[in-house]
This record gives C-alpha cells, structure tokens and sequence, in this order.
C-alpha cells in the first residue's frame, strides 16, 4: 500500500504515527498490525476487524469486482466506513444484501461491520453465507479467521479453533493464526496446543514479546515454572518498557510461592503502565491474593479514582479487602450499593460478585 493509504490506515486505526516508517515497506495485514500493536495492549476484537475494514475503505477502486445491484451499495459503505459511520455502513449493506442476494462480497463486509457493532450471531450467520456464493479460493483464509474470532467472542471454542486450523492450513506464514488459536486454546485448558502455537509463532516472529508471554503462562499452568520463567524473562527482555510484561512474570512468581520479587514486578508495571488504573487493579489483585488487604483496598481505590466506571472489578474487590480488614459494615453497605446501581442484576457479573461477596449480601 502507498505512504498516502498507510497514513490513512493508522489514523481510521488509531494508531501511534511512528508505526508508518514500519509499515511502510511492506504491505499492510491484520497479522502484522497486530504483532506490530501487541494484541494484548489493544482489544483483539478492535484490531482484527478494523484491520480487515481498512482493507474494505482502501480498496481504491472497484477492480474485480463483478458489475452487480450490490456494488453501489458496497461503495457508499465504503464513504461511511471513513467516516467512521459503522451504523450508516450497515444500513447500505444491508441494501446491497439486497440488492444482489447473490453477492458475496455484501455478506462478508455486512459481516465484518456486523462484528465491528458486536453483533457476533449476525457475522457468524452472513460469513456462513459467503462460504454457500463460492467466493475465490485463495480467500477462504480470511473468511475462517474472521468467522474463528466471532464464535470465540460468542464462547463457541471449538468451532473457533477448527475455523483457525482451516486458516492455517492455507495460510501458513500468517503469525496472527498462531496467536488467535494459541489463546482458543487456552481458554479450553488445551496448554499442551498452546505451547505448540506460541513456540511456532516465536519462530515466525522471534522479537514478539507476546510469543513468550504466551508460551510462558501455559507452561506455568502446567507446572514447569522453571521453563515459564525462562520465557517471561525472554519477554522482558525484548519489551522492557511494557508495563504488561512484568505483571505477568509477576502472577507467575507468586503462583510458585517467590511473593517478594512477584509484587515487585507488580510495583515495576504500575510504574511502566499507560492505563495506571488497570495497573493499579492488577497488584491490588495481587496483594489481596498474599494477604496484604491493606495496600489491595489502596490500590483498588486508586483504580476506581482513575477509572470510576470502567473497571468493575475493582469496586467488587473493594468490598471484600474491606471485609479482610474488619470493616464489614461498610463493606456490606458499599456492596449493597455497587449491587443496586447495576442496570442488569442478573446478568454473569452481579451472580459472580454475589458469589463472591457470600455475607456481604443481606
């Protein structure tokens, strides 16, 4: 892509300037923006669809596309997608859907801006309906990946995992592959697959920390800290400014029982950390897990003060470090409060703080 369109890309991406010179020389692909961002810095979901959007909005011309009913639609979508309209976007692809039943290209960019409005049924439902029009083949690649990280958002991981495999038995070199299964597969407790995604991903891109992260925290999850602790100490070493990094070294250091130089990591990535209330609640987690309540309520404070409504958690583990304190009549009426204030008292979230909570609730 010219200098022109990558300066085009990292602004609809909001991404940092400096990434131009790396992009640059090559072309752009959802694989390499997310090695190049760390897809653990940004939401994954973000990453991956904008990416895929911005190869829709850049797309110059119309060339091989067939002449369709659809494709005026297809074009105005593209205009509102600059204009960062994804509801306009929809409702002209809806149109084209339309318009030309039979158009693949409709189903997939409705599906890709179905998943960037977290209608993940909706993406699943029209990429399902790409594979039916017989797209071209050397695509198919792009329709498993897309459709892999919609039924992982909906917690269909097997399904997900079997789309990525299709991936990457067609797509081989693409290190975002490795990355998005290697965590498919942990969230199904698969360590052993993982390990094996991230040891090939580290092979594909040797200087991402991300790979070593990984790998890391799998092996610890397996019980070989001394292999986990050989990967985190690589990751630190290749991203040493990243705040991420040593809070990972750090939960694995307090999970095989060194708390002194775990917290230290913690207070290291605190330091380092560009969102200081997610830094914040992430050591305060840690101290509460090693029985230090005090400095948890202090931390978990902090983060409210930064982030007073995005950061859930730290309101609920504000109460229970207060319990640990003695201070059970404050933390049950902050409770009751943090309780009533939700707009949905049903959902996952208010059953696991209700869990937690046991005699805080009256």
């Amino acid at each position: 892509l010219s200098a022109a369109y990558m300066e085009r890309a990292v602004r609809l991406l909001e991404l940092p300037d400096d990434l131009l010179n790396a992009l640059h020389d090559g072309r752009l692909s959802t694989g390499d923006l997310l090695l190049l961002t760390g897809c653990a810095e940004i939401d994954m979901i973000r990453a991956f669809t904008l990416a895929a959007l911005v190869l829709f909005v850049l797309a110059s011309d119309s060339t091989g596309q067939e002449e369709s009913p659809a494709l005026p639609h297809i074009q105005a979508a593209q205009a509102k997608l600059q204009a960062q309209d994804m509801k306009g976007a929809l409702a002209d692809l809806n149109k084209a859907v339309e318009a030309d039943a039979g158009s693949w290209r409709a189903y997939w960019f409705r599906g890709l801006v179905r998943q960037r409005l977290d209608d993940h049924q909706g993406a699943i439902a029209d990429i399902d309906k790409v594979f039916g029009l017989e797209p071209p083949a050397d695509n198919a690649w792009q329709f498993y990946k897309a459709r892999a990280l919609s039924k992982q958002v909906e917690g269909h991981y097997p399904a997900a995992e079997e789309d990525l495999t299709k991936a990457i038995s067609l797509q081989k070199g693409d290190a975002e592959l490795y990355v998005r299964r290697a965590l498919v597969r942990d969230f199904q407790h698969n360590f052993e697959g993982a390990i094996e995604d991230y040891t090939t991903l580290s092979g594909l891109a040797p200087q991402y920390e991300e790979a070593y992260l990984g790998r890391g925290q799998a092996k610890a999850r397996l019980g070989d800290y001394a292999g986990a602790m050989e990967d985190l100490d690589a990751a630190v070493y290749l991203a040493e400014t990243k705040s991420r990094v040593y809070s990972t070294r750090g939960r694995v250091k307090l999970a095989k029982g060194d708390v002194e130089d775990g917290l230290a990591d913690f207070d290291k990535g605190v330091e380092l950390a560009a969102d200081k209330s997610q830094a914040h609640f992430s050591r305060g987690l840690a101290r509460f897990d090693t029985g230090d309540a005090k400095g948890a309520r202090a931390d978990f404070e902090e983060a409210l003060k930064l982030d007073p409504k995005g950061l859930e958690y730290a309101a609920l583990y504000r109460c229970l470090a207060r319990r640990s304190l003695g201070e059970a009549a404050e933390a049950r009426k902050e409770m009751k409060a943090f309780l009533d204030q939700r707009e949905k008292k049903d959902d996952w979230f208010s059953k696991v703080a209700r869990f937690l909570a046991g005699d805080l609730i009256e």
